[in-house]
């Protein structure tokens, strides 16, 4: 993968499962991604969704939008690779995540697209492709 003409090699997983793609705050790092902004997303990890929503397991797509907002507009103005804030739903409930562009080379091409930032320790793979950026 590469960011702003920084390439790096990494262990991926094709999850057609997943909708976006993900990579490990040490593939970020790698990047060139700052000591500021990965500390700040894995800060968002723990947010308490509870302050924005009723359910926090059960969040309708009008509140995520209206919750992805809020931290999209806090964040962009302190970390201008940000590329967007998602709620993102896993088995664990929802998570606050911030992206950035990446682009993914395999099978010969290259796509632009977007990556969530998340802790992939103890998992196989440091960064897991999911449907959308799937050839």
């Amino acid at each position: 993968i590469s960011r702003d003409g920084i390439r790096t090699k990494v262990k991926a997983k094709f999850d057609s499962g997943a909708r976006s793609s993900s990579i490990d705050f040490k593939v970020a790092k790698r990047l060139g991604i700052s000591d500021e902004f990965l500390k700040t997303s894995k800060e968002l990890d723990s947010v308490d969704l509870a302050k924005y929503t009723k359910d926090p397991r059960n969040i309708s797509l009008s509140e995520q939008k209206k919750i992805e907002k809020i931290f999209k507009d806090e964040l962009e103005v302190r970390f201008p690779e940000l590329s967007d804030v998602k709620l993102v739903k896993s088995s664990s409930g929802f998570s606050v995540r911030m992206v950035i562009k990446i682009n993914i080379e395999y099978s010969g091409r290259i796509i632009s697209t977007d990556a969530n930032l998340r802790d992939r320790t103890g998992l196989a793979c440091e960064m897991l492709v999911g449907l959308k950026d799937m050839l």
